[in-house]
């Protein structure tokens, strides 16, 4: 289940060792609904996320194999998805 979380849509990535928390930055998502409102609601944001969600969650899953992420945990932006 995916929740808002003030410029993020926190998610749980599951994959062959284990399960990951990963965010998508807002920003992220309205590029990839091709959508740009500042008062867009944080349910709206969540049906992007989960149109999208596979495609998110290959970018997560390649940012963990990669490591390159921080310590902070793996957040997915738009140059990670092609969106920018």
């Amino acid at each position: 289940m995916a929740v808002y979380r003030g410029e993020y849509v926190v998610f749980q990535l599951e994959h062959e060792t284990g399960v990951e928390e990963c965010a998508v930055a807002r920003d992220a998502l309205l590029d990839l609904g091709r959508v740009h409102r500042a008062d867009m609601p944080p349910d709206e944001l969540i049906n992007i996320f989960e149109s999208h969600r596979e495609k998110i969650e290959a970018a997560a899953l390649a940012k963990l194999r990669s490591g390159n992420y921080s310590l902070g945990g793996i957040l997915v932006t738009s140059p990670d998805l092609g969106a920018a």
